[in-house]
């Protein structure tokens, strides 16, 4: 039996299953306690499904004596609404003010609707500029999910979603490698499959999708169709390079629905590097007591959280809600330090004694007037801060869209078979030719996206040999 000095619970809820995995640490070994997969019965009414998640988490909690104060918890990615922010580099000292003075423009609910967090992507000093990743989820869907867990009597310390706590999990395994070559990491479910692009420390592209067959060779077919749109999308301004980063690449599976026969079909289909999660190599460089099945690679990550620090430290959860941990170890450790010290002062020379005192007293004195000068200098730069975001927001109100708004969006909205030759962009007008499968549906594609209107061809709809409809067409975007 381990006596351990920390210890978590990672509560990792999915589409139709609960995740529980519960770890110890002892000095450095970090020990898999316990842990469950708990498949939802089908059909089940939404009220009935809360109350038997909370009824599985208590069962577990007892039946394992569990702790509850160090508690994480991962919900399904297709809650969340993920977006890309750059923003200049002096609002980084107010930054979670200036990302909610800019949220409504990246996100189609009212800021009173939702809840978000966001995670650093790059900081570029030289532009001055910084890259954020924005998470949000409406209010309704994490409320619920708190309903479930104070039915279990579980207070959380912190709520992110699924792609996280896997990102999580693999970086540390990877002992922080940030290789320039990109990694996608394939969380693959019965119904659905996580596709995340990632760089370093970096997300490129992330999306679930579902599954439209339970047959592994249509699921690995649907697999290559996305990886390779995700490529297109986080590389397509890099010209003729999206083959050579897919080439360089490796692709990571995890996940229940990884089986022998997916991974025979998606060798065949996607010719890349491609790998099952290295589970026991992660195993071995976190210091874990064993390895782990592919399934409970993002609980893992859950649990991780409290005992280890993590590169993307997201938390959804609002911050009166955030529970404050116990200190009483730390507060005993400081009492018993400062009782060595006031016996070892009394059993010292009187001598010696009284030139400490005396010393502390010029030393407060000095801290003293230099606090003076300091709060002066401080009130100065803040000032001078001030002054800098209000001219910074001024600017980022008075900006047009950019070019990477325009192109994500048009990435988004445009169906797979479209293909674009030519992309024009001039005084809020944007021309736009290539080649469609149905070319006439792109009129109202475009007029439907809050970006564009006005969407017209400028030319006559032809059809090359291949049956592809060549397309020109003008629209113009929308004033901010």
């Amino acid at each position: 039996m381990i006596i351990s000095l920390q210890s978590s619970l990672g509560i990792q809820f999915g589409r139709d299953y609960l995740l529980l995995v519960h770890l110890k640490k002892f000095l450095k070994e970090i020990a898999l306690d316990c842990h469950k997969m708990i498949q939802a019965p089908p059909d089940l009414a939404e009220e009935e499904s809360a109350s038997y998640c909370s009824r599985e988490i208590s069962r577990f909690i007892k039946e394992n004596t569990i702790g509850k104060d160090s508690v994480w918890v991962g919900l399904p990615r297709n809650y969340f609404l993920l977006r890309f922010l750059t923003l200049p580099l002096s609002a980084e000292e107010n930054i979670r003010e200036v990302v909610r003075f800019e949220l409504g423009k990246y996100i189609p609910f009212s800021e009173e609707d939702v809840y978000f967090d966001f995670v650093t992507m790059k900081r570029d000093a030289e532009a001055k500029k910084i890259r954020l990743l924005l998470l949000v989820i409406k209010k309704s869907v994490l409320e619920r999910y708190l309903s479930i867990l104070r039915r279990a009597g579980v207070t959380p310390l912190g709520i992110e979603m699924s792609s996280s706590s896997l990102f999580n999990l693999f970086w540390l395994g990877e002992n922080g490698n940030n290789s320039k070559a990109p990694v996608a990491l394939l969380d693959i479910g019965k119904q659905s499959f996580e596709f995340n692009l990632v760089r370093g420390k970096s997300l490129c592209y992330s999306r679930v999708v579902d599954f439209d067959s339970k047959a592994e060779k249509d699921q690995a077919q649907q697999i290559k169709k996305e990886v390779r749109t995700g490529f297109r999308a986080a590389f397509c301004f890099q010209g003729g390079k999206v083959e050579e980063e897919m080439n360089s690449s490796r692709v990571s599976l995890t996940g229940g629905g990884v089986n022998d026969d997916l991974i025979a079909h998606l060798s065949k289909t996607l010719k890349m590097n491609l790998e099952t999660l290295p589970t026991e190599a992660i195993a071995s460089r976190l210091n874990l007591s064993e390895s782990f099945p592919l399934s409970f690679a993002s609980g893992i990550g859950l649990a991780l959280r409290g005992i280890k620090r993590v590169p993307w430290n997201i938390n959804l959860l609002p911050q009166p809600l955030r529970k404050k941990t116990r200190k009483i170890g730390l507060y005993l450790s400081f009492f018993l330090v400062f009782t060595v010290l006031v016996l070892s002062l009394a059993w010292g020379l009187s001598t010696v004694l009284k030139e400490r005192l005396e010393l502390r007293n010029i030393e407060r004195e000095i801290a003293a007037l230099k606090n003076e000068v300091i709060s002066i200098q401080t009130i100065q730069q803040e000032t001078q801060k001030i002054s800098e975001k209000m001219e910074s927001l001024k600017m980022m109100r008075k900006s047009e869209f950019s070019m990477l708004e325009i192109l994500k969006e048009l990435s988004n909205i445009l169906p797979y078979s479209v293909w674009l030759t030519n992309f024009r962009y001039y005084k809020k007008e944007l021309e736009l030719s290539g080649y469609a499968a149905s070319a006439s549906d792109l009129i109202a594609i475009l007029d439907g996206s809050p970006l564009f209107y006005a969407s017209e061809f400028t030319a006559p709809i032809t059809r090359d040999r291949k049956g592809q409809e060549r397309f020109k067409i003008k629209t113009n975007l929308e004033k901010r």
